[in-house]
């Protein structure tokens, strides 16, 4: 009789879906729609022909597909680290209510979203120096702090991780974002490499960054889920 009850409720609960499930979908498509018509708004201010916004990149300047290849790659698997610790820590906290692991991996998700809106609008390098006037070292010392807090308040969460995966990431996106200055430092290296050169140390680094970065994530978050559903289990 126990099982039959639970199984009536379980019926019943899949016949009568979460109200507040409705209200997030309800709540996203506004959100969603509201940025549409904001974006719409500007460009017609602007007196920009709407295709520009909408249609895509190759299409409008005629470049084969392969063209920033690499970069693409890059912002793709920013998105995906970012989209696996957002839905990570909305599940630990909904099912298990650990506050470490759910603001890590919170902290974590939008650390990367900054990261991937960054390299895709090509915020340091075109828009802020062009449109605020703002210094590269100004926008670097400002980008270093934020990630120095970001690496204070999650130092606990980090070293029960896979942290050497996670500063292998590290190591290669600041060596990535210094590669100018030390080639511009060691004369006989800026002697020695070709400028096609000195981009595939760069980007080269800055890829295998990012390709650690969604690594320890992917890693991380799946450990952290799959614990509290083990732990779960032997207590249920």
């Amino acid at each position: 009789m126990p099982e039959l009850q639970n199984n009536t409720k379980n019926k019943k609960a899949r016949n009568h879906p979460d109200p507040s499930r409705n209200n997030l979908i309800i709540r996203s498509w506004l959100v969603v729609s509201i940025a549409c018509i904001a974006l719409l708004i500007m460009a017609l201010q602007a007196n920009l022909p709407f295709p520009l916004l909408s249609r895509d990149v190759f299409a409008i300047a005629e470049i084969p597909v392969y063209f920033a290849l690499f970069s693409n790659l890059g912002v793709l698997c920013l998105c995906a680290a970012s989209a696996i610790c957002l839905f990570s820590a909305a599940v630990i906290n909904h099912h298990y209510k650990d506050r470490t692991n759910t603001s890590f991996l919170l902290l974590s998700g939008f650390v990367t979203l900054g990261l991937m809106i960054d390299d895709f609008f090509m915020l340091h390098e075109e828009v802020f120096p062009s449109r605020l006037g703002a210094s590269e070292e100004s926008i670097y010392l400002v980008y270093i702090t934020v990630f120095v807090l970001y690496l204070f308040r999650s130092r606990r969460a980090i070293l029960q991780t896979n942290f050497i995966l996670f500063f292998v990431a590290i190591g290669f996106l600041g060596i990535s974002m210094l590669t100018d200055r030390i080639i511009e430092g060691l004369p006989f290296l800026s002697n020695l490499l070709s400028t096609e050169q000195e981009f595939f140390l760069e980007d080269g680094l800055k890829f295998l960054g990012i390709i650690a970065w969604l690594f320890y994530f992917i890693d991380t978050s799946l450990t952290a889920v799959h614990s509290y559903i083990s732990r779960s289990a032997m207590e249920g």
